[in-house]
């Protein structure tokens, strides 16, 4: 199995400038839901998930 994972073919080394530019890990969606935002993404400052609703009011369910 170690010879498999030190296999590196068809891989692309990063520089320096690249890798301290990689946002790795970092979510992005800003989506607060609303009633027209149903089914989008939503994320922080919630869990990653979708809009929907919850006793009738915009909720963002996680995935």
């Amino acid at each position: 199995m170690l010879k498999s994972i030190l296999d590196l073919k068809g891989v692309s080394v990063l520089n320096k400038k690249q890798q301290k530019s990689t946002q790795g890990g970092r979510l992005l969606i800003s989506t607060v839901c609303t009633a027209s935002t149903q089914g989008q993404p939503c994320g922080p400052p919630h869990c990653p998930g979708l809009c929907g609703r919850l006793n009738g009011n915009p909720y963002c369910w996680p995935y």
